[in-house]
């Protein structure tokens, strides 16, 4: 959850070269927090799909109440595929309110029960940035942004997942409010290599 593996030596030689983010090595900061597992990544990124962040989080939580508590807590695990497959639609349509997006988790439940979808491949060091994105966009309900930001989320930070907040971001930052292009942002960032989705959260983020 922690990213503890990732070595940050590289990335924190691009900080103290750019200033925006200069803060992240002083900081001990430049890891990038996610699900237990990649079943809950997906799932909790098809909730944020085209909705507001309250929404998203609010479904996350409702969908957290299929699973028990964690043993000596009262904090609820994330449920597994056959959970949420015996919740059902109307689950996660009337309480999670997913809306659309249920046939989609639902679907997802399905592979993964059935052993057509293996959610380990991502752990494989050897699985470079372009093929994660093809795993992931080869899910139910992830489109290509969404493959991009789980990618970086699993270590494979050599694209930007440019959404309609990045585009907001650069805008007003860099462009005077004005909307700039995908290729724009794209190119501000290519001096990173294949840190450049690294640099940008961590520039939101100071």
């Amino acid at each position: 959850c922690l990213d503890f593996g990732r070595d940050l030596g590289g990335f924190y030689r691009i900080c103290r070269s750019y200033a925006p983010l200069a803060w992240v090595p002083p900081a001990r900061a430049g890891r990038i927090l996610r699900c237990p597992d990649v079943f809950a990544d997906v799932v909790v990124s098809i909730c944020g799909t085209n909705t507001g962040w309250k929404q998203a989080v609010r479904s996350v939580r409702r969908i957290c109440d299929l699973a028990p508590a964690a043993p000596g807590t009262d904090l609820a695990c994330f449920p597994t595929p056959a959970e949420i497959l015996a919740a059902g639609a109307p689950f996660l349509v009337d309480a999670a309110r997913v809306g659309y997006r249920h046939r989609t988790i639902l679907e997802l439940c399905r592979l993964v029960e059935e052993g057509a979808v293996d959610l380990d491949a991502p752990s494989d060091p050897a699985m470079d940035g372009p093929a994660m994105r093809a795993f992931f966009a080869s899910l139910p309900g992830i489109g290509p942004v969404t493959a991009r930001y789980l990618a970086c989320l699993h270590g494979r930070t050599d694209e930007l997942s440019v959404d309609s907040f990045v585009l907001k971001y650069i805008g007003d930052k860099y462009h005077g409010g004005a909307r700039p292009t995908v290729a724009q942002v794209e190119a501000r960032y290519a001096r990173f290599g294949d840190l450049r989705a690294h640099a940008y959260w961590f520039e939101l983020l100071g």
